[in-house]
Order: structure tokens, then sequence, then C-alpha cells
């Protein structure tokens, strides 16, 4: 029985140290587990960033556009007046063959308070 009891006694000792190398080992593959969890959370963030910082390029893109269709639109609209004004202008001159000097002041004034006033702006 003697034996018996060495026998048990070796394989329980074999059995401890066998269950204390897989807790060594647990413990590292914890460790391992963990540094790639953050490994895993910093490149998550990084993309996140990345995402914002081009979210905000292109929203900037975009309002470049926007700024310089404002510009060409607000180049192009005095053109566009001034193109009226040419017209209403020569109207008035077409139609000064049959008025007076004082008619054909009253009618110009008329035409530029109704350009004015047409336009939005002040006189």
């Amino acid at each position: 029985m003697s034996e018996n009891d060495g026998k048990e006694k070796r394989e329980v000792a074999n059995a401890a140290h066998e269950l204390f190398l897989l807790g060594q080992k647990t413990v590292e593959a914890r460790a391992v587990l963990a540094e790639l969890q953050n490994q895993l959370s910093d490149a998550s963030n990084r993309l996140v960033d990345t995402q914002q910082v081009e979210q905000l390029i292109e929203a900037n893109q975009q309002l470049v556009l926007a700024i310089l269709l404002a510009q060409s639109d607000a180049a192009t609209l005095p053109h566009l007046e001034d193109q009226y004004l040419y017209q209403e202008l020569r109207e008035a001159n077409a139609a000064a063959k049959d008025m007076s000097e004082r008619d054909l002041y009253k009618h110009i004034k008329d035409l530029l308070q109704e350009r004015h006033v047409r336009w939005g702006r002040a006189i």
C-alpha cells in the first residue's frame, strides 16, 4: 500500500504542478488579451479620429464650393442688373423721340425707381 500511496502522492503533485502551469499560462494569456484589447481600442479611436477628420475635410470642401458659388452668383448679379438698366435706358431713349425733356426725365426717373423697388433697394 505504501507504493500506492507514494504513487498517488506523485500523481497529486504532478496534477498540482500542471494546474500551477495552467494557471500561469492563463495569467499570461489574460495579459496578452488585455494588450490586444488596448491595441484594438487605440485602433478604433484612431479610426474614429480619421473619420472625423475626413468628415471635417468634406464639410470644408462643401463650404469652399458654396462660397465660390455665392461669389460667382454675386459677380453675375450686378452684370444682369446692368443689362436690365441698359435695356430700360434704350427703351426710354426710344420713347424719348415723342417726349419733351421734362417728360423724358420723369420717365427715366420712374424706370429707375421701378428698378430699385424690383431689386429690393432703397432709393
